[in-house]
C-alpha cells in the first residue's frame, strides 16, 4: 500500500514538475509576441494559393477564405501588439494561455499545412508557368483534415498515458531547452527523406511538388498537434492552480537588440520557406 502510494506520490511530482517547467519555458508567456508574429508571417505566405485562387476562379468560397485570413493576419497582428503589455497578459494567465492556444491551432497547425498542401496542389499551367489545382487542393484537404484529426486523437491519448505514467525526467528538462536524445523524431526524418529520394527517382520527377508538400505535410501534422494539446492542458490547469501561473516580470525597458535579432530570425526563415517554395514550383520538372 505504502509502495502505491509512493508510485502515485512521484507520479504527481513529475507531472507537476513537466508542467511547471513548461509553463515558464516552451510555452511562456514571454512568447505570446513572438508567437503572434509568426503566425500571421504564415497566415500571409498562405495569402498566396489563396489568391491565386481568388484571381483563377473567382468564386464567392475563395473570396470568403481569402478575406478570413487576413483577419486572421490582422488579429494576429493585434494580438503581437498586445503581447507586448506584459502586465495585462500576466494579469489574465488563462486568456493569455488559451490565445497562445488559438495561435498554435491557427499558425503551427492549419496555416503550416496549407502552406504543404499548396506545394502538393501545385501544378504547369496549360498556359505557362504554374497554378494551384482546386481539385487536388480540396482532395488533399479533405484527406489531411482526417489526418490532422487522427494525430490530435493519438496526441490526447499520448497524454493521457504521460499522465497517468508521469512525465519522464528526459522531457522536463526539455521543457528548458536542455538538449533531448529524441531517437524517434530523427528516424522519422531520415525515412522521410529515403521515401522522397526514392519515389521521385522512381517517378523521374514528374511529381515532386506533389511528393514535397505531400511528406512536408505528414511530417508537420504529425508532431504540430502536441503543442496544441499541450497547451489546451495548460490552460485547464492554470485556470484550476495558481501554482502554474507564472510571476509577472519587473517592469523593464525595451531591448531592441533583442527584439531586432527576433525579427531577424523570423526573417531568415521566412525567406527560406519563401524561397523553397518558390524554388520548387520554378524547379517544375527537373527530370525532363
Amino acid at each position: 500500500m505504502n509502495d502505491e502510494r509512493n508510485m502515485m506520490s512521484a507520479r504527481d511530482d513529475a507531472n507537476r514538475e513537466y508542467f511547471l517547467t513548461l509553463a515558464y519555458g516552451r510555452f511562456s508567456l514571454d512568447g505570446l509576441p513572438g508567437m503572434a508574429f509568426i503566425t500571421a508571417l504564415l497566415l500571409g505566405v498562405d495569402v498566396i494559393p489563396l489568391a491565386s485562387m481568388v484571381l483563377s476562379h473567382g468564386e464567392r468560397m475563395f473570396e470568403r477564405w481569402f478575406a478570413t485570413h487576413l483577419v486572421l493576419i490582422g488579429l494576429s497582428l493585434l494580438l503581437c501588439l498586445i503581447g507586448a503589455a506584459k502586465s495585462w497578459v500576466f494579469r489574465f494567465q488563462v486568456l493569455s494561455t488559451a490565445l497562445m492556444a488559438c495561435l498554435a491551432a491557427v499558425g503551427w497547425v492549419y496555416a503550416l499545412s496549407l502552406m504543404m498542401l499548396s506545394i502538393a496542389s501545385t501544378v504547369e499551367d496549360p498556359a505557362g508557368g504554374a497554378m494551384f489545382s482546386v481539385p487536388l487542393l480540396t482532395a488533399l484537404g479533405a484527406g489531411g483534415t482526417v489526418v490532422v484529426l487522427g494525430a490530435l486523437v493519438v496526441h490526447v491519448w499520448l497524454l493521457r498515458r504521460r499522465l497517468r505514467d508521469g512525465h519522464s525526467r528526459e522531457r522536463t528538462l526539455g521543457n528548458l531547452g536542455r538538449a533531448m536524445r529524441a531517437k524517434g523524431p530523427k528516424v522519422v526524418l531520415i525515412v522521410a527523406a529515403a521515401a522522397f529520394v526514392v519515389v521521385n527517382v522512381a517517378t523521374k520527377g514528374e511529381y515532386l511538388l506533389l511528393i514535397s508538400g505531400t511528406i512536408g505535410f505528414l511530417l508537420l501534422a504529425a508532431v504540430a498537434p502536441s503543442m496544441l494539446v499541450e497547451f489546451v492542458y495548460l490552460t485547464h490547469l492554470k485556470s484550476r492552480n495558481h501554482d502554474f501561473w507564472e510571476e509577472a516580470p519587473p517592469l523593464r525597458t525595451v531591448d531592441t537588440g533583442a527584439i531586432a535579432a527576433v525579427v531577424k530570425q523570423v526573417g531568415k526563415w521566412t525567406l527560406i520557406v519563401l524561397g523553397v517554395f518558390l524554388g520548387l514550383v520554378l524547379l517544375g520538372n527537373p527530370f525532363d
